[in-house]
């Protein structure tokens, strides 16, 4: 789903920026080690970070949008896809 948002058919003519880009890059990479936790709460940390960083990445979107530096479209589509999976990131971190 990260991967979908940072090339999602809106963005097709736009260059996403480099601090979402990274941040979806550092998400992946805390999922991953949620993933591969041994205890329960390491997981929940990890997964509460990846959360964090996802809502960080849709303001940073949005932002992006407001300043031309990506178009409209494409700003509400990657600000709507990463807010939705900081929602849902969040309610795992909250569940486990």
């Amino acid at each position: 789903m990260l991967r979908k948002a940072a090339h999602a058919p809106d963005c097709a003519a736009d260059v996403v920026p480099a601090a979402i880009a990274r941040r979806v890059d550092q998400t992946s990479a805390l999922i991953e080690r949620a993933a591969a936790a041994s205890s329960a709460a390491k997981q929940r940390k990890f997964v509460r970070q990846a959360a964090t960083l996802l809502k960080k990445a849709a303001h940073l979107a949005d932002v992006a949008g407001k300043r031309g530096k990506i178009s409209g479209a494409c700003s509400e589509t990657l600000a709507r896809l990463l807010a939705d999976a900081g929602t849902r990131a969040a309610g795992i971190a909250v569940t486990r």
